[in-house]
């Protein structure tokens, strides 16, 4: 066969795969149409996602891309249910999270690229600017920034999950407790409680017992917390350190329904 009509062949197939995926992009350079994430999108009607690549997407349908690691298997987006976009990874493709799993669409058609949004199907309800914080089912912990930068932190050993995720006001700093396993066989425990900013972690606070509650203070310049036993704490034992340096600034030691409590202790508890 000749060469030439070969490498036709392929062009031709290639250019007719790429526009009935970008066919309803317009030109605005790619940068430019970045979506700060993580955005929620509603379900205006039953939205069937698909597995796999077709020679032409259709309106109101979604497609998640087949790989060998996972063996997708096609489902429904209920009507008013929603899910949450977590990364936008270019030429109109994006990643959804939805029901704590994680699926790599092939076209999103909210994005500012397309020309048509598709609106009677999605409707974008809520969009964050401020990082975002979860873990998987195997307990990876992923960070979101407001810009869609992913970071991933693994497990540590006896792992079980994160609990008690809180941003500060100034939206730039998030934390949040790292619980592990009870070698006793109960409920897990926090044993860290970790912060946040910028694509790293900035502060580490460990306890041998369990943090109970934590909050940020004074904007995210301190931060407050209780700690004690997981089994019968007879006072409830509190501490306000220095963001910044991680510096003890004051601690207290008491009942937290007393109204005389310190006013850096409102905002914890004893769960």
């Amino acid at each position: 066969m000749n060469h030439r009509l070969v490498v036709c062949a392929l062009l031709v197939a290639s250019s007719t795969l790429v526009a009935t995926r970008s066919a309803r992009q317009d030109s605005t350079p790619a940068d430019a149409r970045r979506t700060r994430v993580p955005v929620t999108i509603e379900a205006k009607q039953d939205v069937q996602v698909l597995v796999g690549l077709v020679s032409r997407e259709a309106r109101g349908k979604l497609y998640v891309w087949q790989t060998p690691q996972a063996n997708e298997t096609p489902f429904v987006i209920r009507r008013g249910e929603r899910f949450q976009m977590i990364k936008e990874d270019g030429e109109g493709q994006c990643r959804i999270r939805y029901r704590g799993k994680t699926f790599r669409l092939t076209s999103c058609p909210w994005l500012d690229g397309f020309s048509d949004h598709q609106q009677d199907s999605f409707q974008i309800v809520a969009q964050r600017s401020a990082p975002w914080v979860y873990a998987d089912a195997t307990h990876i912990v992923h960070v979101v920034s407001p810009t869609g930068r992913i970071t991933t932190l693994n497990a540590e050993a006896g792992q079980e999950g994160i609990d008690a995720i809180k941003v500060a006001d100034n939206r730039q700093i998030a934390g949040w407790l790292v619980l592990y396993r009870d070698p006793d066989g109960g409920s897990p425990f926090a044993g860290k409680l970790i912060l946040w900013r910028s694509g790293r972690i900035i502060r580490t606070f460990h306890t041998d017992q369990t943090f109970w509650s934590w909050a940020f203070e004074r904007g995210a310049e301190q931060v407050a917390y209780h700690v004690g036993p997981r089994h019968g704490e007879t006072a409830s034992h509190c501490e306000l350190h220095d963001v910044r340096t991680g510096r003890l600034v004051e601690s207290w030691d008491g009942d937290l329904t007393d109204p005389g409590k310190p006013t850096w202790t409102r905002k914890l508890d004893h769960q």
